[in-house]
Formats: structure tokens, sequence, C-alpha cells
């Protein structure tokens, strides 16, 4: 590795998009709560085998970092994720008491549909956030909930 390399190192928890005069037309700022911290979740997570999680909140603040960039995807009817249609990027996240709040931006010139049905539904409170984890570590894996050690 170069001296350069060695010396440059950045940490964060954001990522900041410089302002134009005009807004941009590709770019829908959004909010929300991706999950809560420090209390079980409300009905098993897929791959938990049955079980409901609890993420400590010292678990996701060391794993707030690799949310950044990460991309926001839906399908048209909001009933599930598609991987493939990436509609936005997460650009911020942080805690919020027992809430794990991200930003970011929707691509609203390129999926006008999406980010309407998207305001409309966030409107009417009737969507949700869901995020896909690995290299979990679990504390008992024989207990009803599970305490995430590492995600």
């Amino acid at each position: 590795m170069s001296d350069m390399a060695e010396a440059m190192r950045l940490e964060a928890i954001g990522v900041t998009l410089p302002e134009s005069e005009e807004p941009h037309p590709n770019r829908v700022k959004f909010t929300g709560v991706l999950t809560r911290v420090d209390e079980p979740s409300d009905r098993p997570p897929n791959g938990a085998r049955g079980h409901r999680v609890l993420l400590p909140a010292a678990v996701a603040e060391r794993a707030l970092a690799t949310l950044i960039g990460m991309a926001v995807d839906v399908v048209p009817d909001f009933t599930d994720h598609e991987a493939t249609t990436k509609v936005g990027m997460i650009t911020e996240a942080r805690l919020e008491g027992k809430d794990l709040c991200i930003a970011g931006h929707l691509f609203a010139k390129d999926f006008p549909q999406v980010v309407t049905g998207i305001q409309d539904r966030a409107r009417r409170g009737t969507l949700g956030a869901s995020f896909e984890i690995t290299d979990v570590a679990v504390e008992d894996p024989a207990a009803d909930i599970w305490t995430l050690r590492h995600v």
C-alpha cells in the first residue's frame, strides 16, 4: 500500500451530495425508520428459523456504516423487494432513541410511478422497511428470541 493510501482514511455514516440551485430531477429525498433496536421484532424475519430477533443498539451502531450506499428496491405493487430494481440509495444512517433511521434519495425521473406510490403510501403510513443481513452471530440459538451479537 502506498504512503498516500495509508494516510487517507475515511470513516463516515453519511454521504453529503452537493446541492444545486435547481432541484435535481432524479433525486427525491426520503427518510424513514429501518428498524427498532433494543426490542424484539414483531414477527420472525425471513432466515431466522421462526425466531423473533432483538438487535441491540451497540450492535446496530457498529453496523451503521454498512448501510451507506445500499440500494432501496421494491416491486411495483410494494409487496416485496426486487433486487434488480434499484429505485434509490441510502446516504445516511443513525440511531435516534430506539429508531434506526435512514435517509437518502429515490430516483424520481427513472421510476416516477414507484416514487409517487412510495410518497402516497408513506403519507398513509402503510409502508414498512426491511433489510438483509449476513454474517450474523446470535447469542443463544436455542433462545425463543435471538439476540444478535454481530451483523
